[in-house]
């Protein structure tokens, strides 16, 4: 996360850095926690650092993903309102 000084950034990182495989073990610790199957986990992701996380869900998910994902994702939303009417229904 960028860091910021009051409501100036102050140029620093802060916090860890999360990378591909920090987001696959995520979801695994999240869906152990729960008692869920990794079946029923979605992952939605935009780019390289999400192949690993799309490996590990039953349902991956692109949100405006760049190539390097597509063959690792089942569809593809270029906008919030589709993406959220596909997860969650229409309005």
């Amino acid at each position: 996360m960028f860091g910021f000084a009051g409501r100036i950034f102050s140029g620093r990182i802060s916090g860890k850095i999360v990378d591909a495989a920090a987001k696959a073990t995520y979801l695994k610790k999240i869906a152990a926690e729960h008692g869920w199957s990794l079946n029923e986990i979605v992952s939605v992701g935009d780019g390289a650092n999400d192949i690993e996380m799309s490996k590990v869900a039953g349902l991956a998910i692109g949100f405006r993903p760049k190539k390097i994902l597509h063959d690792y994702i089942v569809g593809a939303f270029d906008h919030h309102e589709q993406l959220s009417d596909f997860l969650i229904g229409s309005r």
